[in-house]
């Protein structure tokens, strides 16, 4: 069967997988009644239902990069999305049996396979497009994160009216997008089949002489992935705020809204993320260095509209600017790694920044629970405005790194080609 990357199919297709990406946080409207379901449990243990998968995450996104050189990326991220959808619907059962343990060990089968489909959704975009194209699908991929979180918000919203527990029911949708994934997405091209057409013309010495095209270990990776890594470790750290303490503080603290409709403020923010991913292609052409460090301050401005909240109006505008800079800063980040890595180290590297992101959604329990620590207070509201602080570092930091530097965020090509224009 013929795969054409340019047609409609094969793009929807490539960008199922991204769809998945936004399933684990759809059923944050869950934590009020799981925290109602194990009473004995306390407030930092519910939360980490939402955030321990992060530490499977981890491991396997450190890993994606080498096994996909065994077994294909394809295979892998099929693998990735086969276990996000079953680990997924396993707390239909566990629930009911009362086993929390049990509970979160489903959670980290599912970062599992996030820990596969999360790097490879944009390592093989990055195999199939180069240039303004590639940017424009990673862009595409920030509003199929979005359009998912649309799509699973909406769901769950729904299934929660009927029972609060098949809200996870939500994760079978994925394995629709598998069947799709599977139907229309081949293996990315590799680079042994040039390899062996150069070696019938070249003498052996001189492809002896060409390690390059091996991809490097994760421990060789240029400074400047490292860097970004930790930018994103800090800033998703943040960016949970809205994930895991602001259903427990508009619910249970602040009694703004019922828990079924939690979901619908996070269909905005989901909204929100898909139009950012739109338009990020035209934003980092316009903003160029700056694009980090807005994105990352408006997301700020939405975790403290968040804190201060005494209407549920608050929360779906606090909703809509944190959506506008997940869904511009993420891409952001993610295009910044590909540009300044070679080929061969495109996948390691993207691996690297997404492990950096799992690593925040682990600890982010801790670190916006800091002020708990320091000064006793435990609320969620207090965990909110942690997160707007650990934001407004990011943008801080964003800025020394991308703007002081003078190294532009559009590729010079691109960035000439504008200036033509």
């Amino acid at each position: 069967m013929r795969h054409d990357p340019q047609s409609r199919r094969f793009r929807a297709a490539l960008l199922s997988a991204s769809l998945l990406l936004s399933e684990a946080g759809a059923v944050s409207a869950t934590l009020p009644e799981l925290a109602d379901a194990f009473p004995h449990e306390s407030q930092t243990s519910i939360q980490s239902f939402m955030t321990i998968g992060s530490a499977a995450v981890t491991v396997c996104t450190l890993l994606a990069g080498a096994l996909a050189g065994r077994l294909g990326k394809r295979r892998l991220t099929l693998l990735g999305m086969a276990l996000m959808a079953v680990a997924g619907m396993a707390p239909l059962v566990l629930v009911p049996l009362g086993n929390f343990g049990a509970l979160l060990a489903s959670r980290i089968v599912l970062g599992i396979g996030m820990g596969f489909v999360q790097p490879l959704s944009a390592s093989v975009i990055a195999d199939f497009y180069r240039g303004k194209e590639r940017e424009d699908m990673l862009g595409w991929q920030s509003a199929a994160v979005g359009l998912g979180g649309v799509i699973w918000n909406l769901l769950v919203g729904l299934l929660v009216l009927w029972d609060w527990k098949a809200a996870f029911l939500v994760y079978g949708v994925g394995l629709a997008c598998m069947g799709l994934y599977a139907r229309y997405v081949p293996e990315p091209p590799g680079r042994a089949r040039p390899e062996k057409v150069r070696a019938e013309v070249v003498r052996p010495e001189e492809v002896r002489a060409e390690p390059a095209a091996a991809t490097p270990r994760w421990y060789r990776l240029p400074a400047d992935a490292w860097l970004a890594a930790g930018l994103m470790l800090v800033f998703t750290a943040g960016y949970q705020g809205l994930i895991i303490s602001m259903p427990l503080a508009f619910t249970a603290e602040k009694h703004l809204v019922a828990a079924s409709t939690v979901p619908w403020i996070m269909t905005f923010f989901a909204l929100a993320s898909v139009a950012a991913g739109l338009i990020f292609g035209t934003a980092v052409r316009r903003l160029r260095n700056w694009t980090g460090t807005a994105s990352a301050l408006v997301l700020a401005v939405s975790m403290a509209l968040c804190a201060g909240a005494d209407s549920a109006l608050t929360g779906y505008v606090a909703a809509v600017l944190a959506g506008l800079g997940f869904g511009v800063y993420m891409p952001f980040l993610v295009t910044e790694t590909n540009n300044r890595s070679t080929p061969e180290a495109s996948a390691m590297a993207t691996a690297l920044l997404f492990t950096g992101a799992a690593v925040g959604t682990a600890l982010a329990p801790y670190i916006l629970g800091i002020a708990g620590t320091l000064d006793g207070d435990e609320r969620a509201t207090a965990q909110l405005l942690v997160a707007a602080v650990v934001l407004t570092a990011v943008a801080l930091l964003t800025t020394l790194r991308y703007v002081r530097t003078g190294r532009a965020a559009v590729p010079a090509a691109a960035a000439h080609d504008l200036e033509k224009a």
